[in-house]
């Protein structure tokens, strides 16, 4: 059992009190700071990653989370899909998180004002592939589909369909 009063005076010194910390017998002064813990990530709508327990004696830990968000940008000119004569481009991304095979769609109509969408991918920044698919339906209710693609661009342009 000890005490110690620190002063802002202290801080400025750089000369710290210091207290040993002790209970019940415990001879051991360093061992008391060895701990085991383990993290548990959980993603709104997607994967759960847990850690297995991890032993340590660190003063503080740093946790890093195992995916992180990407944004992917799909863009088409809505002139060019109007001149098309299509109604829609509908994109399909599928993409691993950490074993969890994930799926994104997103959709562009000639008629939007920006002709672009965005997706937010969480993934593992080491591991930035994806496979995409286009499915682009035409007036008179005929569709053209394509893919999938590989790719870990940021951007997927879908305004120009394949003939």
């Amino acid at each position: 059992v000890d005490e110690a009063i620190i002063q802002r005076t202290d801080f400025a010194s750089g000369e710290l009190e210091t207290v040993l910390y002790g209970w019940d017998g415990d001879d051991d002064r360093t061992a008391w700071l060895d701990y085991d813990y383990r993290v548990r990530w959980s993603y709104v709508g997607g994967p759960v990653i847990e850690t297995d327990w991890i032993s340590t004696s660190a003063g503080a830990l740093v946790l890093t989370p195992p995916l992180r968000p990407r944004e992917l940008v799909i863009e088409a000119d809505p002139v060019l899909l109007r001149e098309q004569g299509v109604r829609a481009v509908v994109v399909q991304v599928s993409y691993d998180a950490n074993g969890v095979e994930r799926t994104a769609n997103a959709s562009i109509r000639p008629t939007s004002q920006t002709g672009s969408r965005q997706l937010v991918l969480y993934q593992d920044p080491q591991q930035p592939e994806y496979t995409y698919s286009f499915d682009w339906r035409l007036w008179g209710g005929e569709r053209t589909s394509v893919g999938p693609f590989d790719d870990v661009s940021d951007f997927i342009f879908v305004d120009e369909i394949p003939r």
